[in-house]
């Protein structure tokens, strides 16, 4: 995860990360899913237009609030009737490319980050690292637990080598609980990169035009 990860995570009150696991996995990448594929341009850096367009972020189900805002990132805060996620979308320096064996490799930082790591003795935590299709684009979650398997957060990572989106849903200690912060990442990291990537200016749009 690079420096601005971090520094983008805190942005939009930096809380845990998250993968899926059974029946939840299934349900998040149908959901990922559900507006077909998402345009798969190069990367680039983020626009005035893309952050004015994501800070009007539409998430089915769910409230929309500009959290904190500059030239150049934006975070946003989405509330659904029993969760509540941050979104940061900014720059990296550094994006660790969305594949599993990328993120493999930064378990013992990611671990530290989030606080599931073994730590004084308590009961060890554990972090689940998982991959995830998103209208056709890799992303990755990340499932943050602690003693006693006990859900702390779930997060949605997508990144292009140039900017990233990150969605962190907290998450509570039932089960029911977990549900939803799954359901309500998938739906808003679906949401932001149909907003982000989306080409609205036709097929054409960033490539060359040719001369008559």
């Amino acid at each position: 995860m690079s420096r601005s990860g971090l520094v983008a995570g805190a942005l939009a009150v930096a809380v845990a990360t998250a993968g899926c696991r059974g029946r939840d996995r299934a349900a998040v990448g149908a959901l990922a899913d559900a507006m077909g594929p998402i345009d798969a341009r190069p990367g680039r850096a983020l626009t005035a237009d893309d952050l004015e367009r994501l800070a009007a972020l539409v998430v089915p189900g769910a409230a929309v609030e500009v959290a904190a805002r500059t030239e150049r990132d934006l975070a946003l805060v989405v509330r659904s009737d029993r969760a509540r996620a941050t979104v940061t979308a900014a720059g990296c320096l550094a994006c660790t490319p969305p594949t599993l064996a990328a993120w493999e490799e930064q378990r013992a930082v990611l671990a530290a980050l989030w606080g599931a790591e073994n730590v004084g003795g308590a009961a060890a935590g554990s972090l689940t690292i998982a991959a995830l299709e998103v209208g056709g684009l890799p992303a990755i979650t990340l499932d943050v637990r602690r003693g006693e398997g006990r859900p702390v957060a779930f997060v949605g990572h997508w990144n292009d080598g140039v900017t990233q989106l990150q969605v962190v849903c907290e998450a509570g200690a039932t089960i029911s609980r977990e549900s939803l912060c799954t359901s309500l990442v998938a739906t808003t990291l679906r949401a932001a990169l149909h907003v982000l990537r989306a080409r609205l200016e036709g097929p054409d749009r960033g490539l060359p035009r040719r001369r008559r």
